[in-house]
């Protein structure tokens, strides 16, 4: 089974209301030109694909200060990359327990600069949310790893 969207944006308002504190808005359109950071995390097993969660702007670092209990002003690029990461590894959780089992969870990395330069060969998108975090674009995307059987051509057969 796969997730879909209404169990990302149920994660997704979990974990911003419980570990941020932040308000979520739901958007229509996404830049996908827009630079930010994007927190990724693999899962593989019985299910493969990845979770991909990508902040714009400056919202990257808004989410570290509401996860850190800092000023904005005083996080670090690492102390972003971290909170980009940590929220990964939380959403990748909360994925991993909906997938087919057994599926293990990578540990979380981030990719920098906008979602259009970041490519995933041999996925599909399973499902998206295009939301709106205090200001800035915040996305989510589950893709899913495309099986060697249905890539191959009769030719390889």
């Amino acid at each position: 089974m796969d997730p879909e969207v209404s169990d990302l944006l149920q994660m997704t308002e979990v974990v911003w209301s419980t570990v941020l504190g932040l308000p979520l808005e739901q958007r229509t359109e996404t830049d996908a030109k827009a630079p930010g950071i994007t927190g990724c995390v693999h899962i593989t097993g019985a299910w493969e694909g990845v979770l991909l969660i990508f902040a714009a702007g400056e919202l990257g670092r808004t989410l570290a200060a509401s996860m850190f209990a800092m000023d904005a002003a005083e996080v670090t690029e690492s102390e972003t990359i971290d909170a980009i990461c940590e929220i990964a590894n939380i959403l990748g959780g909360n994925i991993k327990a909906l997938v087919p089992q057994p599926s293990l969870l990578s540990l979380p990395s981030t990719l920098d600069g906008p979602r259009a330069n970041q490519h995933f060969p041999r996925t599909r998108e399973v499902c998206a949310l295009n939301l709106t975090c205090e200001g800035e674009q915040l996305s989510v995307l589950v893709l899913k790893k495309i099986s060697d059987d249905a890539t191959r051509t009769k030719h390889d057969t």
